[in-house]
């Protein structure tokens, strides 16, 4: 969504991409249960996770990424 900063993500569908970002923008993504977040380059919505190793979620755990104004960057995540 173009607003907001808190998601819950539901279902266990893998994805690798968040739109509208813009230097600045931090969100945090809350999941319901296991699903893969994708580590990627290039892209303006790639999402660059710690260690370039893709995240599996859990029911509960948090993502939290921040947009450079060129890609998104993990900052923290629980699990």
């Amino acid at each position: 969504p173009t607003s907001g900063d808190t998601f819950n993500i539901t279902g266990g569908v893998a994805f690798g991409t968040l739109g509208h970002g813009w230097a600045g923008r931090i969100v945090t993504l809350i999941f319901d249960g296991i699903c893969t977040v994708y580590n990627g380059t290039g892209a303006a919505t790639n999402m660059r996770l710690s260690g370039g190793a893709n995240y599996t979620s859990s029911s509960g755990s948090t993502l939290t990424l921040m947009h450079n104004g060129v890609q998104w960057y993990e900052i923290s995540r629980t699990v």
